[in-house]
């Protein structure tokens, strides 16, 4: 059972930068260490995150560095030869987004801010401070020192600011992802750690479950180093607005653990071929599944009657083989019930949103166009508002969230207002509640995807202004993040569906119970788990959703079948 309690957590926008009210928290000072100005891409975002914090002075920029000691050393030579040709393939091969983890100077990112030289000591179990060292720290009187870094750098240290020495994990072993991806694991942990030092141990005060890949530990990590690059961000806005009580354990739950690796360590040249050579198998694999293989697609299962997360004797919609149905939502008009859905063509990979009615003896109408757009639609997410039927689709594609009103049911759509623009969000799915509306939605970054995260936002009303929630995001976790249906009322309890994106997309959903929601805080727990079923062909179940006794999920099945399920 997973759970989750937010705080104040907002990750500023870029270009948004306030300075706090009066009375407000004094600001931070906060020491940014770096172990050489050459650094790698995702520091550089930290940077200009820190940048844009008004929460933070940044009082120094510490540049420590070891006498004698060089980066990279650890994959140099022969014997690590293959690793170093492999990462450079694999880059080649898969890496389209900008390369995190490529170095840069970030010279011209901190000349506005003093620079300090440390002279660091190599010392059993990592790095440490001299005496002249710490001196130099504790001048500074900072609140937090944070090292651009992984945690595994240090070893003994002092305590050196009021709040400890901050620093990084990335994945359960080094180099980050790589085992995961060849040990087939689906997911990789990431978090920000206050580092051991003489006045306590170590603990993490920030955590978060980020997709693995089936294919390539490049994106894998370039992946989990872009999001983690926020949590200090996330957690210094946290630490600044209530204080001490935000790296209280109770304020610091943590995801579900994740399985570990065996192996860690840069490979020798043998384990890297043989790990090639598996990984390649997997991918020639994958290739003809997905691009092959097109008896394996999306399709629509529905029943009339039952509960709402009961699967048994469902009748499935099998769309043509040149293309799949997935996101469905239900509506009833009168005493007829239709389905909207996604329905995206191979030859366009382009999806435009389309509407069919379907009848308790199983049938179904055929299909019509309800919207489509050059760019790509999805997630028909349905509702109603003082009296007029609405639909909030995906306009990820156009960097939009988009609210349509209906003109004539069920195939004409005007376009009403759009609610956000120039933002990576997808799945947006509404609830109200106490006179109040709430968003759920995923947003991604530039470089980073939007499967694993789920913020909130509130208005008066659907049309907005809307206000994002002080907590977000209230769900870092690809295994019960991205929004999978309405949300929902049973015995009277609330709860969310969450799409679980770690095996792959839409592998399965993940039902949890939101257990306080405010505009100040929000909690939510996972009840249930709804897994695909193999003996049926089921590869993935991704939504789910109910209207009057109308029940309908999507499944990615490797034989799409039109008869009735057992």
């Amino acid at each position: 059972m997973s759970r989750s309690v937010a705080f104040p957590a907002t990750a500023p926008q870029r270009g948004s930068r306030t300075e706090p009210e009066s009375g407000a928290h004094p600001h931070l000072r906060v020491g940014l260490l770096l172990n050489s100005l050459e650094q790698p891409r995702w520091v550089h975002e930290l940077i200009r995150g820190l940048q844009e914090l008004a929460a933070i002075r940044m009082a120094v920029v510490f540049l420590g560095s070891i006498p004698g000691s060089g980066s990279g050393e650890k994959d140099r030579g022969w014997s690590r030869l293959a690793y170093r040709l492999y990462d450079r393939f694999d880059r080649w091969k898969f890496l389209e987004a900008p390369d995190l983890l490529q170095s840069g100077d970030v010279s011209k990112l901190i000349q506005e801010w003093p620079v300090q030289e440390l002279e660091l000591l190599s010392k059993p179990g990592g790095a440490g401070f001299s005496e002249e060292a710490s001196r130099q720290v504790l001048e500074r009187q900072l609140d937090v020192l944070l090292f651009a870094g992984d945690k595994g750098f240090w070893g003994e240290i002092p305590r050196l600011a009021k709040y400890g020495l901050w620093a990084f994990r990335f994945g359960s072993s080094q180099p980050a992802a790589f085992w995961e991806v060849v040990e087939g694991i689906p997911v990789v942990p990431s978090g920000l750690y206050i580092c051991s030092d003489q006045e306590g141990a170590e603990r993490q005060i920030y955590g978060s479950v980020a997709p693995s890949d089936a294919h390539s530990p490049s994106l894998a990590a370039n992946h989990l180093h872009g999001k983690t690059a926020l949590f200090a961000v996330r957690k210094l806005e946290q630490l600044h607005a209530i204080g001490e009580e935000a790296l209280d354990p109770a304020r610091c739950l943590l995801p579900e653990p994740v399985p570990v690796p065996r192996g860690s360590g840069i490979p020798d040249n043998l384990t890297v071929t043989r790990a090639f050579s598996r990984l390649m198998a997997r991918f020639v694999k994958d290739v003809y599944h997905y691009r092959v293989d097109r008896k394996v697609r999306w399709d629509l299962a529905f029943r009339f009657g039952g509960d709402r997360l009961d699967r048994d004797e469902l009748q499935v919609i099998t769309p043509p083989e040149d293309r799949f149905w997935a996101d469905p939502f239900p509506w009833q008009w009168g005493d007829r019930y239709y389905i909207f859905f996604e329905e995206l063509l191979y030859s366009e990979e382009k999806g435009r949103l389309r509407a069919m009615e379907v009848r308790r003896d199983g049938s179904s109408g055929e299909p019509v166009t309800v919207l489509e757009r050059d760019y790509h639609l999805s997630y028909p997410f349905l509702f109603r508002w003082q009296g007029e039927l609405y639909m909030l689709p995906e306009t990820m594609a156009n960097r939009t969230i988009e609210l349509y009103r209906c003109v004539s049911f069920p195939n004409r759509w005007e376009l009403c207002k759009v609610l956000m623009e120039g933002v990576k969000a997808v799945d947006a799915t509404l609830l109200e509640r106490g006179g109040r509306w709430w968003m759920f939605v995923s947003l991604g970054l530039e470089s980073v995807d939007a499967w694993d995260e789920v913020s909130l936002f509130h208005a008066d009303t659907p049309l907005g202004p809307w206000h994002p929630h002080p907590c977000n995001p209230v769900r870092s976790d690809v295994r019960a993040a991205r929004p999978a249906g309405a949300l929902f009322e049973h015995r009277g309890r609330l709860y969310r569906p969450a799409q679980d994106c770690s095996v792959c997309y839409g592998h399965a959903l993940s039902i949890n119970e939101i257990r306080h929601l405010d505009r100040d805080s929000y909690e939510e727990v996972e009840v249930m788990r709804i897994q695909p079923r193999p003996e049926l062909g089921e590869l993935g179940i991704h939504t789910v959703n109910q209207a009057g006794d109308l029940v309908v999920f999507d499944r990615y099945a490797s034989e799409a079948k039109s008869g009735r399920l057992p």
